[in-house]
């Protein structure tokens, strides 16, 4: 087994998930209370008998975010999109009646131009990170804090499995 990450991400970083903003997910999510509060992502990799449980906030960065920070972080995700992802978010709503509009095969998007309106980030600020090597038995807890002058910093713990 290889040994795992001493620091499972650097500072302030946040993982990012492109999604259109189409106004009944973005409904469903608020509706949910989805954002802003703490959820669990788990990944299980089968090959290396790995897990992987992320607790972190879900937030939110859409088109009417006005914030440079927030801002840009959506530009920075636009532009590194390849061309084709990015013209998938000037597709039509999925589930409305077909109409005249270009198949998504024909899309085009002005390469410098910033991201349309249907584009948002969603993103997951993870405080903890449960690692699991179910065939090594060995478990690490990672846990986020924040130092006094606002420095995100690890630290891990080795539990029983």
């Amino acid at each position: 087994m290889e040994d795992p990450p001493t620091e499972p991400l650097s500072s302030g970083d946040l993982w990012k998930v492109q999604i259109s903003c189409n106004l009944q997910r973005i409904l469903g999510l608020t509706r949910l209370k989805i954002l802003n509060t703490v959820h669990l992502i788990c990944y299980h990799f089968t090959n290396s008998w790995e897990q992987f449980r992320i607790h972190g906030t879900l937030d939110l960065i859409g088109h009417a975010d006005y914030e440079s920070a927030r801002k840009s972080l959506r530009e920075k995700a636009w532009f590194d999109s390849s061309p084709r992802a990015r013209a998938a978010f000037a597709a039509p709503h999925p589930g409305h009646p077909k109409g005249s509009e270009p198949s998504e095969g024909n899309l085009q998007v002005d390469p410098n131009q910033g991201p349309l309106d249907t584009f948002c980030v969603l993103t997951l600020d993870p405080e903890e990170i449960d690692y699991y090597h179910a065939k090594d038995a060995v478990r690490i807890l990672f846990k986020s804090s924040t130092t006094e002058i606002g420095h995100k910093v690890w630290s891990q713990q080795e539990l029983n499995p």
